[in-house]
């Protein structure tokens, strides 16, 4: 399944991180080396892979624009309030990619809560409008939890317009592979979530 092509085309102006338990991700070549298994979905249906709900948005078919280039659905959060709630499961690494949005620049935050509820960690972004196309970019964000955390619930609040996105994936880190804490948003400009590397999808 790790043949993922998520490429990133949203900048993040400011990170705000809660007593962190785990890194954030940027970048689909972070995202593969941490992972161990996982699972997408793709929205592709009114129903979601097993272990995942969600409220706060709807499922919309068409051209999503996703990284294998086929036509299936999106997540809609019409109401600048999503979380993703995982029932049965208790995933190490999340990861989406948001595709479009319907205003200017939308102040993005992205709140991870463990099983107990309690808020492990949050990131603030700048998601930058565009029409995307096949084979054009897309962005991925992702966190991975420390050892012995398990994420219960992804909240994704927006402060204006529409957000669209694509490819919730969630699953297990490969705890061989040391976990690097992303440097700092001061040191790396406009790219807060350290390596939101943009490149041409092939």
């Amino acid at each position: 399944m790790k043949n993922m092509h998520m490429i990133a085309a949203i900048a993040a102006s400011a990170v705000a991180t809660a007593a962190s338990a785990g890194t954030w991700i940027g970048n689909h070549a972070q995202f593969e080396g941490l992972a161990d298994s996982y699972v997408v979905e793709h929205f592709s249906g009114q129903g979601f892979v097993p272990g995942l709900a969600a409220e706060g948005g709807y499922v919309s078919g068409g051209n999503s624009f996703s990284r294998n280039g086929d036509f299936n659905g999106t997540w809609v959060s019409s109401q600048n309030d999503t979380t993703f709630t995982f029932q049965g499961v208790s995933p190490e690494l999340i990861a989406f990619t948001p595709i479009f949005t319907s205003n200017n620049p939308v102040s993005m935050t992205v709140e991870i809560r463990d099983v107990e509820g309690v808020l492990i960690s949050t990131t603030t972004t700048q998601v930058m409008p565009s029409n995307f196309t096949l084979g054009g970019n897309q962005g991925l964000i992702g966190f991975a939890a420390s050892e012995n955390t398990r994420i219960g619930t992804v909240r994704i609040l927006q402060d204006q317009g529409t957000l669209t996105l694509d490819d919730f994936t969630f699953g297990s880190v490969d705890r061989n592979v040391p976990i690097i804490p992303l440097p700092s948003a001061a040191g790396l400009g406009l790219l807060g979530l350290g390596g939101l590397a943009l490149r041409r999808r092939r």
